[in-house]
């Protein structure tokens, strides 16, 4: 600080918990957006802990570009992930929509079965098939909830 400047003329803002001094009243208004736009500002920062070391490294392990989209494994903890078995849960929640929302809204049922078929074409979800269940492999299913 200028030992020639008056007080009343200094202006002291705080930008990520760093002062910044003016003595010209908005020039370090100037320069706001910029630093609000900074990372760390926002949150984002480095990858410091073990667990973000691991995250990352398994997300690098596990891109890649496949039929025109890049595809990345979940960040599991635990590989294999620990599913619970919920056959059961999601049969009976497909049949409370059924009854709840598609009989009394038949219009509902053919926008969510074109949606679906949509998708099951583009490979984003697959139907479960006798010999998927015979390998063991983890079965967690996710009911569908329309909006």
């Amino acid at each position: 600080m200028d030992p020639k400047t008056h007080p009343s003329q200094m202006t002291v803002s705080y930008v990520d918990n760093t002062p910044v001094q003016s003595t010209q009243g908005f020039e370090a208004w100037n320069n706001l957006p910029e630093a609000l736009w900074k990372l760390e500002t926002t949150g984002i920062r480095d990858c410091t802990s073990d667990e973000d070391v691991i995250a990352w490294q398994q997300f690098q392990s596990s891109v890649e570009f496949k039929d025109g989209r890049y595809n990345v494994a979940w960040p599991w903890r635990n590989y294999p992930p620990e599913l619970p078995p919920n056959y059961n849960l999601a049969v009976r929640s497909l049949k409370t929509l059924i009854r709840r929302r598609f009989k009394p809204n038949p219009e509902l049922f053919a926008k969510c079965k074109t949606i679906i078929e949509d998708q099951m074409e583009k490979k984003v979800i697959e139907k479960v098939t006798p010999e998927l269940v015979v390998n063991e492999q983890i079965m967690h299913y996710l009911p569908y909830h329309p909006q």
